[in-house]
């Protein structure tokens, strides 16, 4: 949920009252996608109030089926993995089967040919997410209509909340096992990104899961198929290399930031002990934030992790992880005075880069840093999915507190020398509230954001 917690005061944020303020600050600014050019609120609807897509995609049991309308003049198709510049399937039907690793996602074009030359017909990026992650299959189908993107209905939302360059249309249906979708205008061989936010209401059964609404990301960005089909060779065979540019990327870089935006915040203070402060009439304890907003290398942030993968040179691929220094300060009068420095341990914070085949590398961070002066129950947790392709295509996957910023980029080098480089925000998700980091949570806004974000 793309709700930021208000300041108390200028360049501080006080946690020992927000949970009322903080609901309806978070029901006022969820929407939070003002970047991206229109927006749709996706409610109930049937199935009936849909145009019918001339192609379809459904991922399930470790394979993507792919139905298409038949091509009038096509004798025969092809599926073509883009990636890989090669032909994964053949065949006279409208329809193919192509399997897909768990935890990875794949980018497909299928093509028709009349028997002299080939012309693309759907392009499919699908994700399969390992089955333990809480996450579902996002698909996007594109074709000379327009682009529709599928994801599984969460029991308990009522509303999507979605964005993107011509989104005209949605559907959210009323169970869970229903597939969503939300039509754009971007069509074969254009550009394109959609948005999507959900969130489950509180429900009263009592568990944490249904006590603590959870949040849903998805992004997609369609981008133009990088093979050549005019030069494919009439009846291609699966493994039929397909024409395309040589990649250009020589170097990608990732990192993952975890900041808080003010410059001080508020310690959380309870009669329990279990956060940070156990006597609420006692010392008053702020911390020091990070003082900033969203960008790039900032060299402002709680914790740091970042990855670089070399294309034409794995065996040089390497990660950091850095945790800043907490510094405590004690507010009398007014005043603030420091107190005492402290640096988290790192024990919980690992990175699994692994392996770089020079066209495709999956890596995943997993986090769990606690504030040193506080409870070790009150850490900041989260685990980032990363499967990075040399020629731009990304699946990113995971869950994470909400609590403090999170925020991930990708660079992507063109030169050894570093001189020409293109920098992609992939996300930054704003803290919902402090209170948000305790672990069981009493608080009806807090609870996970799940995402997927996936780029073609």
């Amino acid at each position: 949920m793309d709700a930021a917690v208000l300041p108390d005061r200028e360049g501080s944020v006080s946690w020992a009252s927000h949970p009322r303020r903080n609901r309806a600050r978070t029901f006022a600014t969820a929407v939070g996608l003002a970047t991206l050019s229109s927006l749709v609120i996706a409610h109930p609807a049937s199935a009936e109030d849909q145009p019918k897509s001339p192609a379809t995609a459904r991922v399930h049991g470790g394979v993507v089926d792919i139905d298409w309308a038949d091509t009038p003049t096509a004798r025969s198709y092809a599926v073509i993995d883009d990636p890989a510049h090669k032909v994964v399937w053949s065949g006279s039907e409208s329809a193919a089967r192509i399997r897909v690793e768990a935890a990875d996602y794949t980018d497909l074009l299928v093509v028709a040919s009349d028997g002299r030359a080939y012309q693309p017909v759907v392009q499919v990026l699908a994700s399969n997410p390992a089955g333990k992650s809480g996450l579902k299959p996002l698909v996007a189908v594109t074709t000379a209509q327009g682009t529709e993107v599928t994801w599984q209905h969460t029991a308990g939302v009522g509303t999507y909340q979605l964005a993107g360059e011509g989104v005209r249309r949605s559907l959210t249906a009323g169970k869970a096992a229903d597939a969503l979708s939300a039509r754009t205008d971007t069509v074969l061989g254009e550009r394109g990104t959609v948005e999507i936010l959900g969130n489950a209401p509180a429900q009263a059964s009592g568990t944490k899961s249904d006590k603590s609404p959870t949040t849903y990301r998805y992004g997609v960005e369609i981008t133009p198929p990088a093979v050549q089909v005019d030069r494919l060779a009439p009846r291609a065979r699966a493994g039929t290399a397909v024409p395309a540019p040589a990649p250009q990327i020589v170097r990608s870089v990732t990192d993952y930031e975890a900041y808080i935006p003010d410059k001080l915040i508020d310690a959380p203070e309870d009669p329990f002990g279990v956060t940070c402060e156990g006597d609420i009439w006692g010392t008053d304890y702020w911390y020091k934030g990070d003082d900033r907003g969203p960008g790039h290398e900032s060299g402002k942030y709680r914790t740091r992790a970042a990855l670089w993968t070399y294309w034409n040179d794995p065996d040089l691929d390497v990660s950091s992880k850095d945790i800043q220094p907490t510094v405590r300060y004690i507010r009398e009068d007014d005043e603030w005075h420091r107190d005492e420095e402290r640096t988290a341990s790192g024990e919980d914070f690992t990175i699994d880069q692994g392996k770089n085949d020079g066209e495709v590398a999956r890596s995943t961070i997993h986090h769990d840093v606690a504030n040193p002066f506080c409870n070790s129950a009150t850490s900041i947790t989260y685990t980032s999915g990363q499967t990075l392709r040399q020629d731009g295509g990304h699946f990113f996957s995971g869950y994470h507190d909400k609590m403090p910023n999170h925020q991930l980029w990708r660079t992507d080098y063109y030169s050894e020398d570093d001189n020409s480089r293109k920098e992609t925000e992939v996300f930054h998700h704003k803290l919902v509230s402090p209170y948000c980091l305790a672990d069981p949570n009493p608080f009806p806004y807090c609870d996970d954001t799940y995402y997927e974000y996936l780029k073609s």
